[in-house]
C-alpha cells in the first residue's frame, strides 16, 4: 500500500473521508429509521462513528505536522502511534459492547442498546 507524504493530499482526502461518511451516517440512520432496521441503523452510527475518527485523525495530523522545537525538541511523529491506538480502542470498545447486546425476539422491536 502506497503512503501519502504531502500533508495536504492527506488532509484533503481526510476531509473527503469525513465528507461521504457523514452523507452516508445520515442516510444510514434515516434509512434504519424509516425502515425500523437496527442492522441498517447500526451502520449508520458505526459509519457516524468514522466521521469522529476521521476528524481526530485530520486534527492530529494537523498538529504533528506544525513544528514545535521548543516543547517537542524530537518531532512529534511518536504522537501518531497514540493516535492510532485511541482510535482502535474506542472501535474495539464499540464492537465489544455490541456483541453482548441481544436481538429481541419480537420483530417490532427496532433497535436494542
Amino acid at each position: 500500500m502506497a503512503q501519502v507524504k504531502d500533508p495536504v493530499i492527506e488532509d484533503r482526502l481526510l476531509q473527503h473521508s469525513i465528507f461521504s461518511s457523514l452523507f452516508l451516517s445520515v442516510f444510514g440512520i434515516a434509512a434504519g429509521f424509516l425502515l425500523s432496521s437496527s442492522f441498517v441503523l447500526f451502520d449508520g452510527l458505526y459509519a457516524l462513528l468514522s466521521v469522529v475518527l476521521s476528524v481526530f485523525s485530520l486534527r492530529g495530523g494537523r498538529f504533528i505536522t506544525v513544528k514545535d522545537d521548543v516543547h517537542f525538541p524530537f518531532g512529534k511523529e511518536s504522537l501518531e502511534p497514540i493516535l492510532v491506538f485511541f482510535q482502535y480502542l474506542i472501535v474495539f470498545l464499540l464492537l465489544n459492547r455490541c456483541s453482548r447486546c441481544q436481538l429481541p425476539d419480537h420483530p417490532s422491536y427496532t433497535f436494542v442498546v
